[in-house]
């Protein structure tokens, strides 16, 4: 928890306190935005938590990991659209990429109320490539894809390996199980 705080406090003092609400703050106001930071996560969490705690109670049959993979969904899908878009396009439009993981809950959103009885991952998969789409479609036509070698840089041939030993580890892993 330490870490994860830690890591929230400089990620919003530095990138985003500091480069766009306040660009000429001192150490101190670094700081401070960083202790509010902590603080509004801890709130936060503690409310959600509550709340959470309230939905299992109030119904005990609900498959509250389904429940909460559901939810979780609904964020991570506009992260991996921001993420893909990083990786693969060059010069994206950045109004056009914050339109598009912004319009990923409401997206979600949809195909959960017209096909309800859709997977989540499913769901996710669908919002994620319509998404990416509106960006990726004007950012293709204009600018092009990364090159191969540019996606799949390593630091070293050792990494690289280990990198595809892993990769090959999930994909057994992947049929085994599913």
């Amino acid at each position: 928890v330490d870490s994860l705080f830690n890591s929230l406090a400089t990620l919003f003092s530095i990138d985003i306190y500091k480069e766009y609400i306040n660009k000429d703050a001192n150490d101190t106001q670094v700081v401070n935005a960083g202790r509010k930071t902590i603080l509004f996560s801890l709130i936060t969490g503690i409310i959600m938590g509550l709340i959470f705690v309230y939905v299992k109670f109030k119904n005990p049959e609900l498959a509250f990991t389904h429940y909460l993979n559901n939810l979780r969904y609904y964020i991570n899908c506009g992260i991996v659209v921001v993420i893909c878009t990083a990786a693969f396009l060059i010069m994206p439009n950045r109004k056009l990429t914050l339109v598009a993981f912004l319009c990923t809950g409401p997206l979600h959103y949809v195909f959960q109320s017209f096909f309800p009885e859709m997977n989540y991952f499913v769901r996710s998969g669908w919002v994620i490539v319509i998404a990416f789409s509106l960006i990726a479609i004007p950012a293709i036509s204009k600018n092009g894809l990364r090159s191969k070698e540019e996606i799949f840089k390593f630091a070293s041939d050792d990494l690289k390996w280990y990198g595809l030993a892993l990769l090959v580890s999930l994909g057994v892993l992947h049929v085994l199980f599913h």
